[in-house]
């Protein structure tokens, strides 16, 4: 990435790891909001929905009319998180967490765009609906050092209005051991919350990513996912999602909540009530 006070550029690879992908370049793009410059990609080289996202972009206006923030962006630069680097940007803090309006309305606006000229449909939802998202996958269980279940307790941020619960997942990745946690799940829903149908409904990567940003309510089952992080962004629903890297929360805005939960544990003392108080976005900080 270069940077002077008039431009920030940034030259783009695509892996096929969407996650992966959008870390540097949001991170990029929150790095020339801070500063109060225009951002500047060379290309996008891939046929994929991210290749209609911006590559051009003015100098962003803040609600504030402030133009920069030097200070934030001073504060960024010292302490950015004690994993942070821009080949894996979802570890950084103090850039991209302040630019979730433009990765609500880009990410939609791009999805949509491939979508229509590629004759894809977009998943719909009614708000009586909730989809629940896993990475148990054969890959990460014992591979990934950053996978981190939660425990069967996150259920219970289900909201009472929500009657069916879809199960996505990779499924072309799927093992024993995933698909008997996910059974697991089920029949902790049957005990808990009769009320609620469980369909599984695994996808291609599109049709996943996408029910993460369309879906009315969302929960991550896990932590350690940059794919359900920038995803979950886009959502203008309800998100409960575990915490980024390091235990990191930072504030995103509203309407994602980061709930406190402890990795194959209970959930902490919020009471139901609390979850759904007048500061919709609440990130899920883990703890000891």
């Amino acid at each position: 990435m270069n940077t002077n006070p008039d431009i920030v550029r940034w030259d783009s690879f695509v892996y096929n790891d969407w996650g992966n992908a959008l870390s540097p370049y949001w991170q990029a793009r929150g790095v020339a909001f801070l500063w109060g410059s225009s951002f500047s990609l060379t290309r996008w080289n891939t046929p994929a929905w991210i290749g209609y996202l911006p590559i051009s972009v003015e100098p962003v206006p803040s609600n504030s009319c402030v133009k920069a923030y030097p200070k934030l962006l001073l504060r960024m630069c010292k302490d950015s998180g004690p994993d942070c680097n821009m080949l894996y940007a979802h570890k950084c803090v103090g850039a991209w967490n302040y630019i979730r309006n433009q990765i609500q309305q880009e990410t939609r606006a791009a999805l949509e765009l491939w979508a229509h000229l590629n004759n894809r449909k977009l998943p719909v939802f009614n708000r009586s609906e909730m989809v629940v998202f896993d990475r148990c996958e054969r890959n990460t269980m014992i591979h990934h050092y950053e996978f981190g279940p939660v425990g069967f307790s996150a259920l219970q941020c289900i909201p009472k209005i929500v009657k069916t619960v879809y199960r996505v997942y990779a499924k072309d990745r799927t093992n024993f051991y995933c698909d008997a946690i996910r059974t697991a799940h089920a029949n902790y829903l049957r005990q808990t919350r009769p009320d609620i149908s469980v369909i599984h409904f695994p996808g291609d990567i599109l049709e996943d990513f996408a029910k993460l940003v369309y879906a009315p309510y969302v929960l991550v089952m896990y932590a350690g996912s940059s794919f359900a992080l920038w995803s979950t962004l886009a959502n203008v629903g309800h998100v409960w999602i575990p915490p980024v890297y390091g235990g990191m929360t930072p504030d995103v805005g509203s309407l994602c909540f980061m709930v406190s939960f402890q990795a194959f544990g209970i959930v902490t003392n919020l009471e139901q009530s609390e979850l759904f108080d007048n500061s919709p976005l609440v990130l899920i900080q883990s703890i000891s």
